[in-house]
């Protein structure tokens, strides 16, 4: 939006106000620049098969070309980007994206609202399942297949608020499904064979529930997630 690109000039300006002239060389290597969401349109000699690539630090990937809806950003900010370039760096090595570091995590910091944020603008079809105690295990292995082959990214909001014996479940399902993404294999999601696209993305909401029951997650379930920090901008 024209706020935020106010914003990041803004940003720029100030990094370079601050660090001087002498000691700081204009670059498109700076990370200043690099940490912003870039679009890049495909040269015409490129092998690439998408025709615009985002950028954001070291990822960059297919822009999915997805109409979502001309929608205003709830609070989009120079906090909120930092926030998306950790989800880029969690999803650049095929991990699970885990919005709240601990299970203390506050609830209405924005979580949520972020990832949609950075879903519409790379253009990709998102989806939000809002988890509770009475989701059973099919729903988790059809939504998994269904994100898995169709290259949509899927949130699943307030994950721990699930049984634990669904957790371990869940666990199983997506550790086979990202180990077959990053080696280009296929994977087994209970009981059926799938060759899941490496554009999809997972997503977990925490919010805090078990740590209010005096719970923990399952240790299988946190090997394969990578914590993002979200703050109230």
């Amino acid at each position: 939006s024209e706020i935020w690109g106010v914003d990041a000039i803004r940003y720029l300006i100030a990094e370079r106000r601050k660090k001087g002239s002498a000691q700081h060389t204009l670059s498109t290597n700076m990370f200043e620049w690099q940490m912003q969401m870039r679009f890049y349109l495909r040269h015409a000699d490129s092998d690439e098969d998408s025709s615009c690539r985002l950028r954001i630090g070291a990822y960059s990937l297919d822009y999915g070309f997805e109409f979502i809806e001309f929608k205003e950003a709830f609070c989009l900010s120079m906090t909120s980007l930092k926030t998306m370039m950790g989800f880029a760096m969690v999803m650049q090595h095929r991990m699970v994206v885990t919005l709240g570091s601990s299970l203390r995590a506050t609830p209405c910091a924005g979580k949520t609202e972020t990832f949609k944020q950075m879903a519409m603008s790379a253009g990709k079809h998102m989806v939000i399942y809002h988890a509770s105690p009475f989701v059973s295990s099919k729903c988790i292995t059809v939504n998994l297949l269904g994100l898995t082959q169709s290259g949509a990214w899927g949130l699943f909001e307030n994950f721990d608020r699930m049984s634990a014996r669904l957790m371990c479940y869940s666990a199983c399902l997506i550790k086979s499904v990202m180990s077959a993404a990053r080696g280009g294999r296929m994977a087994d999601v209970d009981g059926i064979q799938i060759t899941p696209t490496s554009e999809c993305g997972l997503f977990i909401s925490l919010g805090g529930h078990m740590a209010r029951n005096g719970s923990d997650l399952p240790h299988d379930l946190r090997l394969l997630m990578r914590p993002v920090s979200v703050f109230p901008p």
